[in-house]
């Protein structure tokens, strides 16, 4: 379809010649890949963690706060090791 249009276009205007249809590769983008990549779900720290793990918290989010006081205990348990 799409080569089809550009040769009409190259019909209506002379200016457009250079357009080589013959090099134009069709794709769908509705659709996602065939395969999926082999991603590994768990991740491995390959650095040293640089934060000492010494924040404030200042959520009032009873929520939020349980859960940055769990990112600060896991800093200090990575920062043990």
């Amino acid at each position: 379809m799409i080569k089809s249009i550009l040769k009409k276009l190259i019909e209506l205007n002379p200016n457009c010649i250079f357009i080589n249809s013959s090099k134009i590769r069709a794709f769908v983008s509705n659709k996602g890949p065939l395969t999926k990549p082999n991603v590994s779900q768990t991740k491995v720290l390959r650095y040293k963690e640089r934060s000492n793990a010494t924040f404030a918290n200042h959520s009032s989010n009873k929520e939020l706060q349980s859960l940055f006081e769990e990112i600060r205990n896991t800093i200090k348990e990575k920062n043990r090791s």
